[in-house]
């Protein structure tokens, strides 16, 4: 991975990793290790809040403790309720989301004001994209409204 952004940078572009379920590196050991194993001016970090707190890192502390390798972050939430139905029931990534474990900002489980604090302490200048990748509303505008209005009331 390092020979990936070094190869980058020659390009001017920053590879940043981003975390996933499903993927090779979804749980907060998997992803220390990386971090742990990658030099920081190489490889920076682009995570998905929601990925992490699915796979039951604690996103708080993980931004926390890569806030200055941070470059870019998705924002997304999950219902804590519906992660512990698809952990018991041990369903696929579909699966989990038919039971509901994506929702929009501010609905479930994440600590965005914590983890907006840890960014603005670490002078995060980066983009932030909010995502709910099924939404549990009668449309993806409504979706978008919700979430936006969390967003201002955290000063973001």
């Amino acid at each position: 991975i390092s020979d990936v952004g070094r190869l980058m940078q020659e390009y001017g572009v920053t590879a940043a990793f981003h975390n996933h379920v499903g993927s090779v590196i979804e749980t907060r050991a998997e992803l220390d290790q990386l971090m742990h194993h990658t030099d920081p001016a190489i490889i920076a970090l682009g995570p998905d809040t929601g990925h992490m707190a699915w796979a039951g890192g604690d996103v708080s502390d993980m931004v926390r403790t890569y806030a200055t390798r941070i470059v870019t972050m998705h924002l997304k939430d999950v219902n804590p309720d519906a992660v512990h139905e698809a952990r018991t029931q041990h369903v696929d990534y579909r699966g989990a989301e038919r039971l509901g474990v994506w929702t929009e900002l501010g609905q479930g489980a994440v600590d965005f004001p914590t983890i907006f604090g840890y960014l603005r302490d670490a002078g995060f200048a980066g983009w932030l994209i909010v995502e709910t990748d099924v939404t549990q509303l009668p449309s993806a505008s409504a979706s978008a409204i919700l979430s936006r209005a969390y967003l201002r009331t955290l000063g973001v």
